[in-house]
């Protein structure tokens, strides 16, 4: 080791780096500070007088590299300036990438305040891209606050007149070294409108018709074109998707995609979704839909029913859609109602349990598209039977 001392420099250096210390001093008195600075530097340098290391530090120290620079009083009665540079050797900063995040407010009417913000070691830089006729009020302002943490919280502000977003495309631009292109976070897309969504139905399909639709699904005049597709669940196989896109004359588009079908019972009530994708949205728009298909009375059935009377009361339903709007009820040996059997709508009343009233009993259920019939045999002190048919 070679030991050299220049003043209050000191330097013990190796093959290739020397460790230096600096020892400041009071202008007044001359007395050492109670803390002495170092650091380790290239042994090119070691030797060298306090003006060139100075030189070194000055163009070779900056805070983001592996050195950084503070100032110290030079020793007293020393023909060097008051004060010179200390380097410290410290690791360098990890790279922390921008997330960057735009927001926006109405300021007063018919203005808008946009705010990008990022924050990024090191710093980001922040730039608009204003789609078309620059319509914004004065240039961006833009604001760097450095955070304890070592990163750069930077805010640009935008002015546009609130009618911009309506027309073109409005975007933040952030960059950073840690990024080989910049992130491009848009405030909107060039729509004319929201993205309105309906589901409607022409006719309420009927089971056993030929194909129809069964439901429509559209995205009226909106710009660019929305994505629309069906979740079609447990229907998937036995139902068909037709899209239809129309572009008007002022740009914006419709489109409408539907569900065709032969409508079976088994459709009634199942449920699908409309699924609409478009830029203005961050995510994917799942619109329910439950499909309705109108049929004549299925599995009519008569059941025993319990009632508070002494009479033997049982009950006549089916599966129909709309719901059964007329019972009626027959006997093959009885005539319906006597003084032994009463209905009331659904419900066959047997008030006297006598052998004469053994027989089959019909239920007649019936809507607008057509009726079914159930039945049951009844015999005194014998289990009835309940049968059930379909027309």
């Amino acid at each position: 080791m070679v030991q050299q001392s220049h003043s209050s420099l000191r330097s013990q250096c190796g093959p290739s780096v020397c460790q230096l210390s600096y020892a400041a001093y009071s202008a007044v008195d001359g007395a050492s500070l109670p803390v002495q600075q170092s650091c380790r530097l290239p042994s090119v340098v070691a030797g060298a007088v306090v003006r060139r290391i100075k030189t070194f530090l000055v163009s070779g120290c900056k805070r983001d590299s592996p050195f950084w620079c503070s100032r110290a009083a030079a020793p007293f009665g020393s023909s060097e300036s008051p004060s010179f540079d200390i380097c410290h050797h410290a690791p360098p900063l990890a790279t922390f990438l921008p997330k960057p995040q735009v927001s926006y407010k109405t300021t007063s009417p018919g203005v808008i305040e946009a705010n990008c913000t990022a924050v990024a070691r090191p710093q980001a830089e922040i730039v608009w891209n204003v789609e078309g006729n620059n319509r914004t009020i004065g240039p961006p302002v833009t604001t760097a606050i450095q955070q304890n943490d070592g990163t750069t919280l930077v805010i640009s502000t935008l002015t546009i007149q609130a009618g911009l977003l309506k027309d073109v495309s409005v975007k933040c631009l952030v960059h950073h070294k840690g990024l080989e292109t910049a992130i491009a976070v848009s405030m909107n897309t060039k729509t004319t409108s929201p993205v309105n969504v309906s589901v409607t139905v022409d006719a309420i399909p009927i089971a056993g018709r030929p194909k129809v639709t069964l439901a429509t699904c559209t995205t009226s005049r909106i710009k660019p074109a929305a994505k629309v597709s069906w979740n079609l669940g447990a229907l998937s196989d036995s139902v068909k998707i037709s899209t239809n896109t129309v572009k008007h004359l002022d740009g914006t588009f419709t489109v409408s995609s539907s569900l065709i079908a032969t409508p079976t019972v088994q459709m009634n009530q199942k449920i699908v979704q409309c699924l609409i994708r478009h830029a203005a949205m961050k995510e994917e728009l799942k619109v329910d839909h439950k499909i309705t298909v109108h049929y004549p009375p299925q599995l009519v059935s008569v059941t025993p029913f319990k009632d508070l009377s002494s009479a033997e009361v049982y009950q006549c339903e089916a599966d129909a859609n709309p719901a059964v709007t007329q019972f009626k009820w027959h006997s093959t040996h009885q005539t319906i109602p006597n003084d032994a059997i009463k209905t009331e709508g659904n419900k066959l009343y047997l008030l006297k349990l006598t052998s004469d009233l053994t027989g089959l009993y019909i239920c007649e259920a019936s809507n607008e598209y057509g009726k079914g019939m159930g039945s049951l045999y009844w015999q005194k002190g014998e289990r009835t039977e309940d049968y059930h048919s379909e027309l």
